[in-house]
C-alpha cells in the first residue's frame, strides 16, 4: 500500500477537485431529479393545480373561475347555445347562425318558457349556476314588475278597477262568515271581508292584477286564466301576458346575455368550423372543457373539474396556454404573472430537469473516477463517501429546515400593511409552501437522504474493512 504522504502534489489536488466537483454534482443532481419528479404528468399536474387554486382563489376567496367551454358539437346535432342553458340551434341552422341570432333565440326561449310554465319552468332550463344566479334576481326584481305592468295595460276597460264588475261580496260575507270574499264577478279572487271593506275599487283592481301576476310567475298563464271565467277578461290577460309581457321579458332577457356573447361567439366558431370540415388551431377559441362536463354540476365541484383542467393544459403548453382558457381579464392577468412558476413543473420542464439530471449523474460518476483513483488505500472509499454525504447533506438539511420551520397550516397573510414587510412575506411564503403538495418538500428530502445514505454507508465500509485488516492474522514468513 502506498503512503498518502508519498502522493505526489498534482494528484492530490486532482483528488481534492475531484472530491468538491462530486459534492457539488451530487447537490445539483439530486435537485434536478426531484424537479424531474415533481414535474412528471401525475404529480406535476397536482401541483400547478393549486398554484393555480393559490393564484384565482388565493384563501378560498374571489369569484367562480370561469373558462372558455368548448361547444363539444358533433355534426348532425343541435348545438347547445351556451354551456348550461338548454337552447339549442339545429345543426341546418348553424352556418348561417349569427350571435345576435343566439342571443334572440335563447331570449325567445326562455320568456316562453316563463309564460308557458312560470318561474320554476325557466329556471329548470339553467344548470349554469352563474346564469341562474343571475336570473333568480331578475325574477325577485324586474319582472314581476314588468307583468304587472303589462298586464294593468291589458285590462284596463275592462272593468277590474271602475267598479262596473263589482260583486255583492257584503252578501257572501254574510252567508259565509269567516270565509274570503270574491269582490269581482268573473274573477275567481278572493280577499278576507275586512281587506275588501278598506279598499277602492281601484285597489281592488290592483290587488287582482298583482294576484294573477303571481299565478302567472308560478305556474304560467294558463294557471292565471283559470281563475277567470269571463271571455273579455280572459282575451285582455292572454294579450297582455302572450304579447306585451312576452315581448318586455324578450328585451330583458337579450340584455341579460349580452355578457355570454362571447362565448357565444366562440362555441358558433367552433361549430361552424366542424361543419366546414375545418380544425380550429386556436387552444383558446376551442375552449378548455365540453360544456357537458361542467352541466349540472355544483360549483365547487365545477370549480375543482376547470381548475384541473387548466392545470392539464399548463403541463401541456406552460402558464400562456393556462391563461388564455381564461374569460376573466384579472384571471387572465393572474396565472399570467404566475407562468413562470407554472412552467417549473410542465412536461417541457419535465423533460429539461431529466436531461440535467442525466449530464449531473454522468458528471458525478466521472469525478468519483477521478476521486478513486487518485486516492490511496481505503481513502478510495472514505473519499467518494464523504463528498456524497457532504453535497447530498446540505440540500437534506435545507429541506429538513424548510420542512421542520415552516408552520404545519397558515393562513393567509393580512398584508404588509398589518404586519410589517418582512413579516408579511415570511408568512405569504409559508402559507404558499403548506398549500402545496407535501411532495414539494418531502420529495427531495428523502432523495437526498438517500444519497447521504449510500456515501455515510461507503465511510463505514471502508470503516470494516479497516477493523477486520487489523485484526487478520499475519502471515508466517518462511525461511
Amino acid at each position: 500500500m502506498y503512503r498518502v504522504e508519498r502522493q505526489p502534489a498534482w494528484q492530490r489536488d486532482v483528488a481534492w477537485a475531484s472530491a468538491v466537483l462530486l459534492a457539488l454534482a451530487a447537490l445539483a443532481g439530486v435537485l434536478w431529479f426531484s424537479l424531474a419528479q415533481l414535474s412528471d404528468r401525475e404529480t406535476g399536474q397536482a401541483t400547478q393545480r393549486e398554484i393555480l387554486r393559490l393564484t384565482l382563489r388565493p384563501g378560498g376567496n374571489g369569484g367562480l373561475v370561469e373558462v372558455r367551454t368548448g361547444a363539444g358539437f358533433v355534426p348532425g346535432q343541435q348545438l347547445m347555445l351556451l354551456p348550461g342553458m338548454q337552447v339549442f340551434a339545429d345543426p341546418t341552422e348553424i352556418p348561417t347562425f349569427t350571435v345576435s341570432d343566439a342571443v334572440s333565440r335563447s331570449a325567445g326561449v326562455l320568456a316562453d318558457r316563463l309564460v308557458v310554465g312560470g318561474q320554476d319552468a325557466l329556471l329548470g332550463m339553467l344548470s349554469n349556476e352563474s346564469l341562474r344566479r343571475q336570473f333568480q334576481l331578475a325574477l325577485s326584481g324586474p319582472v314581476p314588475a314588468l307583468v304587472t305592468a303589462a298586464i294593468d295595460g291589458a285590462m284596463q276597460g275592462g272593468g277590474l278597477d271602475d267598479g262596473t264588475r263589482a260583486a255583492d261580496w257584503p252578501t257572501q260575507a254574510a252567508t259565509n262568515p269567516g270565509q274570503p270574499v270574491q269582490p269581482l264577478v268573473g274573477v275567481f279572487v278572493t280577499f278576507p271581508v275586512n281587506q275588501v271593506q278598506n279598499m277602492s275599487p281601484r285597489q281592488v283592481g290592483v290587488a287582482i292584477m298583482q294576484e294573477l301576476t303571481e299565478n302567472v310567475l308560478q305556474g304560467g298563464l294558463q294557471q292565471a286564466l283559470a281563475l277567470i271565467t269571463n271571455d273579455n277578461l280572459r282575451a285582455r290577460l292572454t294579450s297582455g301576458v302572450d304579447t306585451t309581457a312576452r315581448a318586455l321579458l324578450h328585451e330583458l332577457f337579450s340584455a341579460l346575455l349580452t355578457a355570454s356573447e362571447a362565448e357565444m361567439e366562440a362555441r358558433l366558431v367552433e361549430a361552424k368550423a366542424v361543419v366546414a370540415g375545418v380544425e380550429e388551431d386556436s387552444d383558446a377559441l376551442v375552449g378548455l372543457l365540453p360544456a357537458a362536463e361542467l352541466a349540472g354540476l355544483a360549483p365547487e365541484q365545477a370549480e375543482e373539474r376547470v381548475l384541473s383542467a387548466l392545470a392539464e393544459r399548463a403541463w401541456s403548453g406552460g402558464g400562456a396556454l393556462a391563461a388564455a382558457q381564461l374569460t376573466r381579464p384579472e384571471h387572465v392577468e393572474r396565472v399570467t404573472e404566475a407562468s413562470p412558476i407554472l412552467d417549473l413543473f410542465s412536461a417541457r420542464a419535465h423533460g429539461r430537469f431529466l436531461t440535467w439530471s442525466w449530464l449531473a449523474g454522468l458528471a458525478a460518476l466521472l469525478f468519483t473516477v477521478l476521486l478513486v483513483g487518485f486516492s490511496r488505500g481505503m481513502l478510495r472509499l472514505v473519499n467518494p463517501g464523504l463528498a456524497l454525504v457532504i453535497g447530498a447533506g446540505l440540500g437534506a438539511l435545507a429541506f429538513y429546515r424548510l420542512d421542520t420551520k415552516l408552520p404545519d397550516m397558515t393562513a393567509l397573510p393580512v398584508g404588509a400593511a398589518a404586519q410589517g414587510v418582512f413579516v408579511a412575506l415570511g408568512d405569504l411564503f409559508a402559507h404558499a409552501v403548506r398549500s402545496l403538495p407535501a411532495e414539494v418538500v418531502q420529495l427531495p428530502l428523502r432523495n437526498y437522504v438517500i444519497v447521504g445514505g449510500f456515501g455515510a454507508a461507503l465511510v463505514l465500509l471502508a470503516l470494516v474493512l479497516w477493523l477486520l485488516n487489523g485484526v487478520r492474522p499475519r502471515r508466517r514468513s518462511f525461511r
